[in-house]
């Protein structure tokens, strides 16, 4: 009797064959052919072929590159990734260094606010006949694996970055947009009208009877 191990097929089919071109056009709705994803193609790492040692690999992250995640929470931005790899006999490790801007809106006021970033991240993919036990930072591949789709990683990465609160100060504007509509809405004509009504009512005469009342102790 021969038992196969469907699951370990499955990991190495979906990790060491690549995926042509002409088959994501064809197969449009298939999971792994989706327009989302082949917009993700410029991010990912051709394991085959590449030499012993280090290499430097340059990227551009804009809108495209978040609009392929369904629900992100960035849809704007300009970074710029340097990706340098060292790869081993039977490890690959890739040293993420990422900087510029995203755009996120107010908290209170929903403007535009560019946000900077300026960080870096360390991953190690393993290569291994059996794949290990996973982690944050490390990912276990086939042997024979063809290429490594780092989209995903990078995409968490960037959004690690952001920030709990964000307001109109932390990018170039001084103050909030919802600032400067509370001020013209207070010295507006409509408040200023509705002031110089509550201050005549302050200066008209108060009846003599009410003014006995202020006299009495309790």
């Amino acid at each position: 009797m021969v038992l196969i191990n469907y699951g370990k097929i499955h990991f190495y089919l979906l990790n060491s064959l690549p995926i042509p071109f002409w088959v994501c056009r064809y197969f449009r709705n298939h999971y792994l052919c989706s327009p989302e994803l082949e917009a993700l193609s410029a991010y990912k790492l051709r394991i085959a072929g590449l030499g012993l040692g280090f290499h430097t690999f340059d990227y551009e992250i804009g809108a495209s590159f978040f609009a392929a995640f369904p629900g992100s929470q960035l849809t704007d931005g300009k970074l710029s990734l340097v990706l340098e790899v060292e790869k081993k006999t039977s490890s690959l490790i890739l040293q993420f260094r990422i900087r510029g801007e995203i755009v996120l809106p107010c908290d209170r006021c929903l403007a535009d606010v560019p946000v900077k970033i300026d960080t870096h991240a360390k991953l190690v993919l393993r290569m291994s006949t059996t794949p290990g036990k996973p982690d944050d930072d490390l990912v276990w591949l086939p042997i024979t694996a063809y290429e490594y789709d780092f989209a995903p990683y990078l995409y968490e990465t960037i959004h690690l970055q952001l920030p709990l609160k964000v307001s109109c100060d932390l990018g170039q504007n001084k103050g909030c947009q919802a600032d400067f509509e509370n001020l013209l809405s207070k010295y507006s004509g409509a408040t200023a009208e509705e002031a110089a009504e509550e201050e005549r009512a302050d200066e008209a005469p108060v009846d003599p009877r009410w003014e006995k009342l202020k006299n009495l102790k309790f």
